[in-house]
């Protein structure tokens, strides 16, 4: 049988072999600055080859956060009501991924071929000006674009009487 060994050391401890850990759910736990906490951090199988990887402050790569944080937009109501969004900024990516629906606005009379700002960006704006895919009973485009005051969302209708559509904006741009 496997001999049982409890080992505790005040000191670093070096391997020349391998660490193996067999359980259930076997796992290394964390204890910053002496924390007598369960864990600070935790890594854990939590199935048959999935890891999971537990830190309440956020688990980093080389220095970048893996979570996702929420990027704030703001709409512009003359121009499109009704809006939900989910804007998300990944640091290990340098990317902001958006989802945006709302309604032109039924007295906004909006110009085949020009811009229109729709939303604000509050933070994490574009380093070049990104396109946006756009789904609409109507033609139009979208893009993401850095400007002289911040950073906004456009569209641009292909073809006329646009206002009062439903529009989905989906897409992302780097930071």
């Amino acid at each position: 049988g496997a001999a049982t060994l409890s080992a505790v050391t005040t000191d670093s401890l070096t391997t020349e072999g391998e660490v193996e850990i067999y359980r259930t759910q076997p796992h290394i736990d964390f204890h910053y600055n002496n924390s007598s906490d369960d864990y600070t951090s935790r890594i854990i199988e939590i199935a048959n080859g999935q890891l999971n990887l537990s830190a309440v402050n956020g688990v980093k790569i080389n220095g970048k956060k893996t979570e996702n944080e929420a990027v704030t937009l703001t709409a512009n109501t003359n121009r499109i009501t009704n809006v939900s969004y989910t804007a998300k900024y990944n640091e290990l990516l340098g990317a902001v991924f958006v989802r945006i629906y709302g309604t032109i606005n039924p007295d906004m009379n909006m110009n085949v071929g020009y811009d229109y700002d729709i939303m604000t960006i509050d933070a994490y704006l574009p380093n070049s000006t990104a396109a946006l895919a756009v789904k609409c009973s109507k033609n139009a485009m979208a893009i993401a674009k850095k400007g002289d005051g911040g950073g906004a969302i456009q569209i641009r209708p292909l073809e006329s009487g646009i206002n009062g559509y439903d529009v989905w904006i989906t897409g992302f741009w780097f930071v």
